[in-house]
C-alpha cells in the first residue's frame, strides 16, 4: 500500500496512533509519578483537582491563581473530596464555594507542610 501524505484516511490513522502514543505516554508517567490532589483558588472559587505535576498544571490557570495546598492521592482522593464538600460546590463539579469546612481542610493540609493558615470565611448569621 502506497501511503499519500495528503490522503484523508491516512490522515485520521496518523492522528489516532499520535493519541495512542501519548495516552501511553501519560499511563507511563501515572505508574511511575505520584499523583497529588491540589486546592487553587481563583477569585471566589476554589478548584479541586489531581495531577501528576503541580507545577505545570498551575501553569494552566491564570496568572491571578493561587494555590492553596496540596494532598497525596489520585482520583480516588480527589472523588472523595468532591463528595464531602458537595455541598459548597460553586459551579461545575469541581468548583467550590471558600466555606469554613473545605478551608479548614485546607488549612489541616497547609499545617502538615509547614504552610500558615488562610483566613476562613466569616459568613453572616441569618436573621
Amino acid at each position: 500500500m502506497k501511503i499519500v501524505l495528503n490522503d484523508p484516511q491516512y490522515q485520521v490513522k496518523a492522528v489516532l496512533d499520535f493519541a495512542a502514543e501519548c495516552q501511553a505516554k501519560h499511563e507511563r508517567q501515572r505508574e511511575t509519578r505520584p499523583s497529588r490532589v491540589y486546592y487553587v483558588q481563583i477569585g471566589d472559587a476554589i478548584k479541586i483537582g489531581t495531577t501528576i505535576n503541580v507545577r505545570q498544571r498551575m501553569n494552566g490557570y491564570p496568572p491571578n491563581k493561587r494555590l492553596l495546598a496540596v494532598e497525596d492521592g489520585g482520583y480516588d482522593v480527589e472523588a472523595e473530596r468532591h463528595r464531602q464538600f458537595a455541598s459548597f460546590v460553586a459551579f461545575g463539579k469541581e468548583w467550590f464555594r471558600p466555606e469554613a469546612p473545605l478551608i479548614k481542610h485546607i488549612n489541616g493540609l497547609r499545617e502538615k507542610r509547614g504552610a500558615k493558615p488562610i483566613p476562613v470565611p466569616k459568613i453572616p448569621k441569618k436573621k
